[in-house]
């Protein structure tokens, strides 16, 4: 059982980024939002379990989303090793560590990663292109957060206390 849990961040990061390429349809806000998702899961399973979050596996996922996308290969992969070494400095502040703290502390990586996704897409497209529809999307990610908060505590940080301890050597 531990071996399962110990899992479970993995699986829900590379669960959003499968959601993140789905087709919707007419949502056109929505296809904008989805590839920021996977952001989510990053930063609250660094925050919570970094040991079992490493960073390749959301540099896979960006990745994975590069190539599902057709999108510049890299671009998602940099922008989640961005959102997960901000999460691991976030972790080590003891003033965020509350959860309006946790949330304040990806409201503003949230918006470093935005700004950074489109400095690089205005490089890569040769043009400045439009900043507003991305800051809509990452306000949109920040208002969203706590909801995906609560599913991943739900989905695994809930029962992990007893897990961790067990998980040691010697244990």
């Amino acid at each position: 059982m531990r071996y399962v849990l110990a899992i479970v961040p993995a699986l829900f990061v590379a669960l959003l980024t499968f959601v993140a390429v789905l087709p919707w349809g007419g949502w056109h806000q929505l296809g904008s939002l989805l590839p920021l998702l996977p952001m989510i899961g990053i930063y609250y399973w660094t925050i919570h379990q970094s040991q079992h979050m490493p960073v390749g596996i959301a540099f896979v996922c960006g990745m994975i989303l590069d190539a599902l996308t057709y999108g510049p290969l890299g671009l998602w992969a940099l922008i989640y090793v961005i959102i997960h070494r901000s999460a691991l400095i976030c972790k080590s502040f003891k003033s965020l560590q509350s959860g309006f703290g946790r949330w304040l502390g990806f409201s503003f990586i949230i918006a470093i990663a935005v700004h950074s996704l489109w400095a690089v897409s205005s490089i890569y497209s040769a043009a400045s292109l439009a900043w507003w529809p991305l800051a809509q999307t990452g306000a949109l990610a920040v208002l969203l957060y706590p909801v995906f908060a609560g599913v991943f505590w739900l989905g695994g940080a809930a029962r992990w206390r007893p897990v961790v301890g067990s998980m040691q050597r010697g244990a």
